[in-house]
């Protein structure tokens, strides 16, 4: 994969995102063949050796961040994708932990603009295409997907992921998603694929997630069920049927810390327990 030059009249990244957001009349569009017919041709829907995609109503963005900061740790190299920024686009896309500069920003954002032609995609979609460009270009080691809304029609579900995670389920967008706790995680659980691994890391709702994870015939690595956590006076731990790990308290609720340890217990790399205990202990911005 090569960037193509930057066009004089958009050679700052305001202009671009301007750009972005005038080529679709919606923010985000429910529906991927177009953006899934620019990924397959860039070769873009494999961006990493493994991609880690990451849903659920609350505590998403935590459990990516957690997830980076212990990956970081070991010494592996990995992306994230998340949304909404707070300041900047670029801190939508981070690479080793840190936003991408506005030069890599710009050469990716004008190779998405020509490779998509005349097809018409949302600023979502288009900013996720403008990730994985950049992940694949990097060859990074793990890419972290987090998913923008619901799961089975957002863009960043083009990616047939190695680890699916739901952090949790409760009721949201409800005109888009459904008004029941199972309707949204029908559409959330979209996500998982068969034969790879599904993680759930809360009890509420989880029989709904069981019955989809049997039915997308994935493998299931589900809270209380497969792994565990528990709170003690000055620690906590975490442990499955072949480890316990004593753990300082994170400055994050406990339940996406642990669900970040499961992610990291799933990974077909060794992470050490220092790595973790590290990645815990590391100030989250």
């Amino acid at each position: 994969m090569k960037y193509i030059c930057i066009p004089n009249n958009y050679s700052k990244i305001s202009d671009w995102i301007q750009h972005i957001e005038n080529i679709h009349h919606k923010d985000i569009d429910l529906r991927l063949d177009g953006t899934y017919h620019i990924a397959s041709n860039l070769g873009l829907l494999k961006p990493a050796p493994i991609v880690i995609i990451v849903g659920g109503t609350n505590g998403k963005g935590s459990t990516c961040r957690l997830i980076e900061t212990m990956i970081l740790c070991s010494k592996k190299t990995v992306g994230v994708y998340s949304s909404p920024h707070i300041l900047k686009y670029n801190e939508r896309i981070r690479v080793q932990g840190i936003p991408i500069s506005d030069e890599i920003c710009i050469a990716a954002i004008s190779y998405i603009n020509k490779a998509r032609g005349k097809i018409s995609i949302s600023y979502f979609e288009f900013t996720t295409l403008v990730a994985l460009s950049i992940f694949k270009f990097l060859k990074l080691d793990i890419v972290i997907l987090e998913v923008g809304l619901g799961g089975k029609l957002d863009a960043t579900n083009i990616v047939n992921a190695d680890i699916a995670v739901i952090t949790n389920i409760a009721l949201e967008h409800t005109q888009i998603l459904g008004d029941t706790c199972a309707k949204i995680a029908k559409e959330k659980s979209g996500i998982f694929r068969a034969g790879k691994i599904a993680i759930f890391g809360d009890m509420r709702n989880s029989l709904i997630l069981k019955q989809a994870a049997e039915r997308h015939k994935t493998i299931p690595y589900f809270f209380n069920v497969h792994w565990f956590w528990k709170k003690h006076t000055h620690f906590w731990v975490w442990n499955n049927k072949n480890c316990a790990i004593n753990l300082p308290y994170p400055d994050l609720a406990i339940q996406n810390a642990a669900t970040a340890i499961a992610v990291i217990k799933s990974l077909p790399y060794y992470i050490s327990y220092h790595s973790i205990f590290q990645g815990l202990q590391t100030k989250l911005i």
